[in-house]
């Protein structure tokens, strides 16, 4: 998902498409968020990475298909949330911005 998501991105920002371009980093962003693995809570934050130790290339969570599509899905339904508060507050036009992304989203769980 995440290959073929990179390929869409490169495509929407070659052809300037910012909204999908957005949308497609920050579906990217959570995923990644997804795949990291939890920190040490018994150790000290200053003591779990040392400088030039290559621990900024951590190893990550593989996440199944499954997982994947709940991460895009959490996106989706965190935007039509969101819409629904601004719809309430009057501000129908930004309202229809999220929703758009959410549709741009939902073209990865489909």
């Amino acid at each position: 998902m995440k290959d073929l998501l990179r390929a869409d991105l490169l495509v929407c920002m070659r052809t300037r498409q910012s909204l999908e371009t957005g949308v497609i980093r920050s579906l990217l962003a959570a995923i990644d968020n997804a795949e990291a693995l939890p920190v040490n809570e018994d150790q000290p934050q200053s003591l779990q990475a040392r400088f030039g130790d290559g621990s900024s290339e951590a190893v990550r969570r593989l996440l199944s298909p499954d997982e994947v599509h709940a991460v895009i899905d959490s996106e989706i339904q965190k935007r039509l949330d969101a819409a629904a508060d601004l719809e309430r507050m009057g501000q129908a036009a930004r309202a229809e911005l999220l929703r758009q992304e959410a549709r741009v989203a939902a073209r990865y769980i489909a």
